[in-house]
């Protein structure tokens, strides 16, 4: 009996897949649909590559973690507006995803993450003769994207960070004073206690501390709303069009190993106001007002902080941190009023 079931849901897997690239298909003769592996300075890593003109501008999606990606946002359903308007370009970082093997070959750091996008970023610009792309960066790739564009401006028309990682010590802080308050609320002593039991951050072991914190988040309202609640999240990324069987299995080993090169001492260090507020390219901040995984009030202070020669903070009301699958139509409409006009005006 456990066989056939088995059977009956890897069928029903196949058969939402197939119809899920049907829907999204590009076929407009001027349009781009292509996925594949490119070489990463030796490494093998996956991108995917959707627009319904392939001269539209290039924008390129640095997802989070690290080690998350976020590829189930391609097609109608989420990004359906930038695909009209924009190249829109997913890229499974090292180590994670359907990259997963690329991260087997050298220590996952913010150098090596840096270096890798560097040159995927110049492999676009010649693939589409463009002198400059548009940056996107959510969570750990806010980090990712704000050392990206400080170093090398002269790529990137602007960078929209999207519910960034800015302080590393005091988001950990403000997460866990947040979920702890969440459960006290509710009651749930045994929540209460295993958090308790972590001691208050800079933990002196983050990976297993963040990793437990984030597991009670979860199933906050802090990390991602009703517009798109973790039971959804969890079938969405196990029915994504793009992810075979081992994929999946791969996802989830990446993720960790990913995480627990990130969460070690030097994670407390990370603070984006003390290193990174000067800036030559416009830089956009959107954050969904709930956000407590990224708190909402770090990316206030960062605004404040910030100079570049265009700068703006979006905050979208009744969003966590994953605001791109929660409000999609509110995102998209962002993206594209804040990128509007600055590639013809750079």
């Amino acid at each position: 009996m456990a066989g056939g079931a088995a059977v009956l849901a890897l069928a029903a897997r196949q058969a939402r897949i197939a119809r899920e690239r049907a829907i999204d298909a590009i076929r407009d003769p001027e349009g781009i649909e292509w996925s594949g592996f490119i070489d990463v300075r030796g490494t093998r890593q996956w991108l995917l590559i959707r627009g319904r003109r392939r001269s539209n501008e290039l924008v390129l999606f640095l997802h989070g973690g690290p080690g998350s990606p976020v590829t189930g946002l391609a097609g109608t359903r989420y990004q359906g507006a930038l695909e009209e308007r924009f190249v829109v370009v997913h890229w499974e970082q090292r180590g994670a995803g359907k990259s997963y093997r690329a991260g087997l070959s050298e220590p996952l750091t913010l150098e090596t993450y840096v270096a890798d996008a560097l040159a995927v970023t110049d492999q676009l610009r010649n693939a589409f003769g463009k002198e400059k792309i548009f940056l996107v960066g959510h969570s750990h790739g806010g980090l990712l994207g704000a050392h990206l564009v400080a170093r090398f401006p002269e790529r990137y028309h602007a960078f929209l960070a999207v519910g960034p990682l800015v302080d590393a010590t005091r988001q950990e802080q403000l997460s866990a004073a947040y979920v702890r308050d969440f459960y006290a609320e509710r009651g749930e002593t045994h929540a209460v206690a295993r958090l308790d039991r972590l001691g208050a951050p800079p933990y002196a072991d983050p990976f297993r501390a963040v990793m437990a914190e984030r597991w009670l988040l979860a199933r906050t309202p802090g990390f991602s709303g009703p517009g798109w609640p973790l039971r959804r999240a969890t079938s969405e990324l196990l029915t994504c069009p793009y992810y075979r069987l081992r994929d999946l299995v791969n996802y989830y080993r990446g993720s960790r190993r990913s995480l627990r090169q990130h969460l070690t001492s030097d994670y407390w260090s990370l603070d984006l106001k003390a290193t990174h507020t000067e800036f030559a390219v416009p830089v956009f901040i959107l954050v969904g007002a709930n956000d407590q995984n990224t708190p909402t009030s770090l990316a206030r202070e960062y605004f404040q902080r910030l100079r570049a020669p265009r700068k703006e903070l979006v905050i979208v009301d009744g969003a966590g941190h994953m605001v791109f699958f929660e409000a999609p139509a509110r995102f998209n409409h962002e993206v594209i009023r804040l990128f509007s006009g600055l590639a013809t005006a750079s």
